[in-house]
């Protein structure tokens, strides 16, 4: 039976260029670890992998002898399927929502992420509230899209357990008159995608496991314990507010994470979050790790939105 060749696969490789086997490749041919004989990082994402036998897909008999001309070694490209991203930064009330989905219509990104912060700003009123919440219910039905929370958000969705100062009761009033609770249960914590980690305010060390490859797991174990928490009234590290925002704990959590004077990268995982604002986008690199903040937020509106796909990450103008 000739060679199939696999065009696509997830990659799910270490950053290091490691094992496991992409996960695509081991599903369709069933791989072992002893059949990888090197694998390669190349530019733009792809892959350069050999192996020490002919793939073939599942339920095909293997050749026996090791002199076989499908016992060759062979190698594989692998381009794994790049989400494009449209990550955008924290919102509180912009007067350019309208900009904002221009900007992200011209992109025609596969995903869009919010990283929260709708809500809150400085000599803000009610009927901005309520201006925003109508384009967050209308956001949050369409598809393609992500919504996190923000540390402004939390108590118009749960203000009997958390407080953020700018949180107003006629304000909630006004958000609550459109958003119900279905609405907020589309709200996350955190989102994975392409290699990339997005949340409100940075997974900063210490909180971060140093075996990233689990990580998807050990933020879902955290967060259901994280809510646990909120609502019983106990402390759980996605909800610290760290000292340099007033509050007791060295870093801050998920929500709370200081850019400039907490947030310290995660080995081998690039993440885009918002929260500390600037007039720019800024850029920390660390180790195998790449780290946006898109906080561009004014009183005018957000001046820029995060694109990312095959070439990385470029800012672009809203």
């Amino acid at each position: 039976m000739p060679v199939q060749k696999k065009s696509y696969a997830t990659v799910t490789v270490d950053a290091d260029g490691g094992l496991p086997v992409p996960a695509g490749v081991v599903e369709d041919f069933g791989i072992k670890e002893g059949d990888l004989g090197g694998l390669k990082k190349l530019p733009g994402g792809k892959w350069e992998l050999t192996f020490w036998r002919q793939l073939r897909p599942k339920g095909c008999r293997p050749t026996k002898s090791p002199q076989a001309p499908d016992y060759v070694a062979i190698t594989q490209k692998l381009h794994p399927p790049m989400t494009k991203i449209v990550a955008v930064g924290d919102i509180h009330h912009g007067p350019n929502l309208e900009q904002i989905e221009a900007a992200i219509e011209r992109e025609q990104p596969d995903l869009t992420v919010f990283v929260g912060d709708y809500f809150d700003q400085f000599h803000d009123h009610y009927d901005h509230a309520r201006r925003t919440a109508i384009w967050l219910k209308q956001s949050l039905a369409k598809p393609n899209r992500v919504h996190l929370w923000g540390n402004h958000d939390l108590p118009y969705g749960f203000s009997e357990y958390a407080y953020c100062p700018g949180y107003d009761p006629a304000k909630e009033r006004a958000i609550r008159s459109v958003l119900d609770e279905q609405d907020w249960a589309k709200l996350k914590l955190w989102h994975l995608e392409s290699r990339w980690l997005f949340t409100h305010a940075g997974l900063s060390l210490p909180y971060a496991l140093t075996d990233t490859v689990n990580l998807r797991d050990y933020l879902r174990t955290e967060e259901k314990r994280a809510w646990a928490a909120l609502t019983s009234r106990e402390p759980h590290w996605f909800w610290s507010v760290g000292m340099a925002r007033g509050g007791f704990t060295p870093v801050g959590g998920l929500l709370w994470c200081d850019w400039e004077r907490e947030f310290k990268p995660v080995p081998g995982l690039n993440q885009v979050l918002g929260h500390t604002p600037a007039r720019t986008f800024r850029v920390m690199h660390g180790p195998s790790s790449e780290n946006w903040c898109i906080d561009v937020t004014s009183m005018t509106g957000i001046t820029h939105i995060l694109a990312i796909d095959d070439s990385g990450p470029r800012p672009v103008e809203v």
